[in-house]
């Protein structure tokens, strides 16, 4: 019980602190007059791993306090309480309402899609040496850049343009390969 509320708690709290951070960093960029799409993203995908582990880390400290306490199992079950409660908030909002499907799809299919991923990593690990510690790296590296590319193209489609993307998917998959390249290369020299 104290894993799966710890989980919860954080993840309410960094996705709490990470909107608030984004939507700030989104308002400074305009201000600034910097495309968001280029700061954005790879700061969330960063951010968001360090907070999180961090808070993970923290709220993981804090109930291990109440192991034999109740207060693991009432914090899930006010947790659990809750879930009705947003669902129907979003529902009545009609700015967020598509989101429940059209957001949660996604985020399910890339949960699944990692974890299925996890679990072949979890197979080969020992017999490729150094592979745990490429991983994060390499798979780091490709979101931040995927995450730039579905970035532009998701602010673009909502600005009601048309654009081909082959340009920016040209240089950002250019660019990628020269930097995997090179982290490998100097990987390489530490074996």
């Amino acid at each position: 019980m104290l894993v799966i509320v710890s989980s919860m708690v954080c993840a309410a709290l960094s996705s709490m602190i990470l909107g608030t951070f984004m939507c700030v960093l989104v308002i400074l960029s305009r201000k600034l007059q910097i495309n968001p799409d280029n700061i954005a993203c790879p700061m969330a995908s960063s951010l968001g791993d360090l907070l999180t582990l961090i808070i993970l880390a923290v709220c993981g400290e804090f109930l291990l306090q109440y192991l034999h306490s109740w207060t693991s199992t009432i914090v899930f079950f006010v947790l659990m309480v809750s879930i009705p409660l947003w669902t129907c908030m979003v529902r009545t909002n009609k700015y967020v309402r598509d989101l429940l499907v059209n957001g949660w799809t996604p985020l399910f299919v890339a949960m699944i899609i990692a974890s299925i991923a996890g679990l072949i990593l979890e197979e080969y690990i020992e017999e490729y040496n150094g592979l745990a510690l490429l991983t994060p790296v390499l798979s780091g590296i490709a979101g931040n850049i995927g995450s730039i590319y579905a970035s532009r193209i998701s602010t673009h489609l909502h600005g009601g343009g048309e654009e081909s993307y082959r340009r920016s998917e040209l240089i950002l998959f250019l660019i990628h390969i020269p930097v995997e390249l090179l982290f490998l290369i100097s990987a390489s020299w530490f074996d």
